[in-house]
């Protein structure tokens, strides 16, 4: 499978805290670590006809850059909803967009957490809504986030496209001539506490 490339120089860089980085260096090192980690795994879990573990690795990704979004990691799935919210939509489909909530607490929750996909966990109970149930597919692309039988359907490739493409879409949101001073202020205080994976 092949994924969006974002573009940029592939060097190395120290992680936060090692040497003082610029805005532009710190966001070329979580671009990097992107590029050489995060989705390379997710192809080699997707080509291994892994879908669960390529799930896995994609959701952990939404964390990853929703803590950045947020400008910290924090318990109760704010910056992971937060970035599906802004980031993480199907371009042209806006009655079959992704349900924050749903994917939170029933799927990233439920495959985090228990391996298994709940159609309501506890928490979710809390919420403006119950949480959906869903079904990974990794056959029959036309499925994907189509409600059948009271589950809404993944198409696993789908959404690891998804995924990636979010991601690039932040980064490229942080890369702007004039980007957000919000993002910019979230990412660095992030970037500070976090650094990047190498």
């Amino acid at each position: 499978m092949n994924w969006p490339i974002i573009s940029g120089s592939t060097t190395g860089g120290p992680p936060a805290g090692d040497l003082p980085v610029s805005f532009q260096e710190s966001v070329h090192n979580v671009e990097r670590a992107f590029n050489e980690t995060i989705r390379p795994n997710m192809d080699k879990a997707a080509s291994a006809c892994a879908p669960l573990a390529a799930m896995l690795v994609a959701l952990a990704t939404v964390d990853y850059f929703g803590s950045y979004m947020r400008g910290k990691w924090e318990t109760g799935g704010k910056g992971f909803k937060e970035f599906v919210d802004e980031f993480l939509v199907q371009q042209g489909e806006p009655q079959r967009s992704y349900d924050a909530d749903g994917l939170y607490y029933a799927l990233r929750n439920g495959l985090m957490h228990n391996l298994a996909m709940r159609e309501i966990l506890r928490e979710a109970r809390s919420c403006r809504h119950t949480a959906a149930a869903y079904r990974l597919r990794d056959t029959d692309p036309n499925l994907h986030l189509q409600q059948t039988g009271g589950y809404t359907y993944i198409y696993v490739p789908t959404f690891l496209a998804h995924v990636c493409q979010a991601a690039i879409d932040y980064l490229e949101a942080l890369k702007a001539v004039r980007p957000h001073p919000k993002l910019v202020k979230n990412f660095q205080t992030r970037y500070k506490e976090a650094g990047y994976p190498r």
